[in-house]
């Protein structure tokens, strides 16, 4: 008998088990979370993070792509990814520097193809939506008497989200054409992602008068903000083929505006003059919002890939060994259209314009030695133009990355083929954001993903060894 199908239940009861413990962390320490829900979150893993986040057409058998429900359908064998976030870097003003340091969990995901003659696939997972950390604080002279006052604004949290989604094939073609062109195929997939949105934010202010005649009350302001709701988001790739080796894919994806519930609990005090934690007068309410607390608007995405996949049998042709992989996208969302319990931050639409590619130098995994040349090689530019605009400052963002897919392990199928049984994926990114125009700030970060993946033939019955 096979014990597959006892590490098949194994492997899954721990990724379940992993999954439940993940709880939303704060990854950010820009002043620029204060606004809109933070610092928003990339929706990919380690792979599209090396191609600068393009991958709206990015579909492949040995990854899950969640930037595209339509993609589930590509996956030839069960996919277990997880991800972790190392970030450091530094927040300057014109005439200071800060150094910061974040690390976090990135992401968790499992993809399977549940019935692949009728092109079913499917992926559930957990992953961070945005992030809020900050620290300020401000000091000004007030008033007829010009008394010093520190105003502080303090900010930690975030939201997550869980999904689930399914894709399917909606139409396929097969066209004969001239004896230099003889076969090409057209495959239209869709797909949607049902997600549960949740998390919380814990928003603070405060303000202390340095009056030498201690007779103004000092003030402090806690707002603890919960959202979770359901959302949904979908997804469509059209695949042209001209040959078996090259391909041209197709990517578009929208959410919808999603309103989410939600309430937060207000904790507003007076401090007694001369004192930061001595109250004088509270007052605690929770706040359930009439209408929608959350009010996230819509988003869409548009992409395009390009791949010529070797063909791995002939050793002596250089060409047809190795593999290119060419990504371009396009990305908007309606901010302006933004709320949260009433109060829209004054954002503007954003968008964002990015591009990759990758290289595999040998796709034969039959060959023994040659372990460099079965690496994937990556790299990408992107440039964003955030929802921020402040003091009349645009804040954008420019970013370039590089990374690789290195092969673990590689096991052999019953019928001699061969396929990567487990691989690590790095990626390092450096962006900019921000400008110091304006008495604003700017943000040199560069972040590394470190994501490990895993492809086996699971929930499959097997008899004999």
């Amino acid at each position: 008998m096979h014990n597959k199908p006892f590490r098949q239940l194994t492997s899954l009861c721990f990724f379940c088990l992993t999954t439940i413990t993940v709880m939303a962390q704060n990854n950010t320490k820009s002043p620029y979370s204060r606004f809109g829900i933070g610092d928003l979150a990339f929706q990919g893993f380690s792979i599209q993070s090396s191609m600068s986040q393009s991958g709206s057409a990015f579909r492949r058998g040995g990854y899950i792509n969640p930037l595209n429900p339509a993609s589930y359908n590509s996956l030839v064998r069960t996919v277990y990814e997880t991800g972790a976030l190392f970030e450091n870097g530094t927040i300057s003003s014109s005439g200071q520097s800060q150094y910061f340091r974040n690390a976090s969990y990135g992401y968790l995901a499992l993809g399977m193809p549940v019935m692949k003659k009728i092109g079913w696939g499917a992926s559930f997972g957990l992953q961070p939506v945005s992030h809020v950390g900050y620290n300020i604080s401000n000091y000004l002279f007030t008033g007829s008497n010009n008394i010093l006052t520190q105003t502080s604004y303090t900010g930690r949290g975030g939201l997550s989200k869980f999904y689930m989604g399914h894709s399917f094939k909606l139409w396929s073609c097969n066209c004969f054409d001239t004896l230099e062109k003889p076969f090409q195929k057209h495959e239209l997939n869709g797909g949607f992602n049902v997600n549960y949105m949740y998390g919380q934010m814990k928003i603070g202010k405060s303000a202390y008068f340095g009056d030498t005649t201690f007779t103004t009350n000092n003030y402090k302001e806690d707002r603890t903000r919960y959202i979770g709701d359901v959302t949904f988001d979908l997804g469509l790739q059209y695949v042209y083929r001209p040959t078996d080796t090259r391909s041209l894919t197709i990517g578009a994806t929208y959410a919808p505006t999603r309103t989410l519930a939600g309430n937060q609990v207000v904790f507003a005090r007076t401090v007694y003059p001369g004192y930061y934690d001595r109250d004088r007068d509270t007052l605690l309410y929770t706040e359930t919002a009439n209408k929608p607390a959350l009010k996230l608007p819509a988003a869409w995405g548009l992409g395009a890939v390009y791949q010529r996949q070797g063909l791995g049998k002939d050793l002596n042709d250089k060409k047809k060994q190795n593999e290119l992989i060419l990504t371009f996208d396009i990305k908007g969302q309606d901010w302006r259209k933004y709320s949260i319990f009433g109060r829209q931050d004054s954002l503007r639409n954003s968008f964002s314009v990015s591009a990759g590619a990758a290289f595999t130098p040998l796709t034969d995994l039959n060959v023994r030695k040659k372990r460099l040349a079965k690496v994937e090689y990556r790299a990408g530019l992107r440039f964003t133009q955030t929802n921020l605009q402040l003091n009349g400052e645009p804040i954008a963002e420019y970013g370039m990355s590089v990374g690789a897919g290195v092969p673990l392990k590689i096991r052999k199928t019953r019928d001699n083929s061969a396929f990567i049984l487990s691989k690590i994926n790095l990626s390092v990114e450096y962006f900019k954001r921000g400008t110091l125009n304006g008495s604003l700030l700017q943000e040199n970060h560069l972040r590394f993903t470190l994501g490990i993946t895993f492809e086996d033939e699971w929930f499959q019955k097997w008899k004999f060894d």
